[in-house]
């Protein structure tokens, strides 16, 4: 999640931010990563890693980090990430898929009638 901080409040944003990370006693794990602003020399954002092994544990976790950040003094807006996620497959090469895959590139003899 992206948190920006207000104008000249980041040390104490940031102070606020790693308590409210560190009082977290859910499985999910967590992680402040600061993130510098590169057209003046203050900071005006950083980011919170909520990573999990399973989609509910994740939006468990991510839900109550945001109420917590909520809490936190100095800052201006706290944005989730988090989208719906969508089940994603992947292909497994098998010799079954690999010899169907062997004979569709093959070139298909024709027929005399074709000629």
């Amino acid at each position: 999640m992206l948190v920006l901080v207000q104008n000249g409040q980041y040390d104490s944003a940031l102070a606020g931010v790693k308590r409210a990370v560190n009082s977290y006693q859910g499985p999910a794990k967590l992680q402040v990563g600061q993130a510098r602003n590169s057209s003046n020399a203050s900071s005006s954002q950083m980011q919170v890693d909520v990573r999990a092994g399973d989609p509910a544990t994740l939006l468990a976790a991510n839900d109550q980090v945001l109420a917590a950040l909520g809490k936190v003094s100095g800052l201006a807006e706290v944005r989730s990430n988090l989208v719906a996620s969508k089940p994603q497959y992947q292909l497994v090469p098998t010799d079954r898929l690999l010899s169907r895959s062997m004979a569709r590139s093959r070139p298909r003899p024709t027929s005399p009638r074709a000629r």
